[in-house]
């Protein structure tokens, strides 16, 4: 999921916008966090405390992958709420260029 540059030219962000899109990019960064940590899960599940190679064949074969690949599909599906529930309200708040701009950002991930 990218996020599309959105020009408008004369556009000026108050301090709630700029606050808006630093909240933004921690969530992006989190979801980010979430994805490794996610990936790593099956790593450290079957290759923890291993006591031979066939434990670990027995673990790769026995784990959860339709669970896994659920987490993995889910986090960009959870992101674009957590978005939204920034995004949204200054669409709705803000005026003129900059309710172009938070519509136009809106759009750029909801595609």
């Amino acid at each position: 999921m990218g996020i599309a540059t959105c020009p408008i030219k004369g556009l000026t962000l108050s301090s709630r916008s700029i606050d808006a899109l630093e909240q933004m990019d921690q969530l992006v960064d989190s979801a980010n966090q979430l994805a490794v940590a996610v990936s790593a899960t099956p790593l450290y599940t079957i290759f923890s405390d291993p006591r031979s190679a066939k434990d670990v064949v027995y673990n790769i074969s026995d784990y959860d992958w339709e669970l896994y690949g659920q987490a993995m599909e889910g986090i960009p599906n959870i992101l674009r709420h957590k978005l939204n529930q920034v995004v949204e309200p200054m669409a709705w708040s803000s005026a003129g260029k900059e309710s172009q701009f938070w519509k136009c950002v809106h759009a750029s991930y909801n595609k």
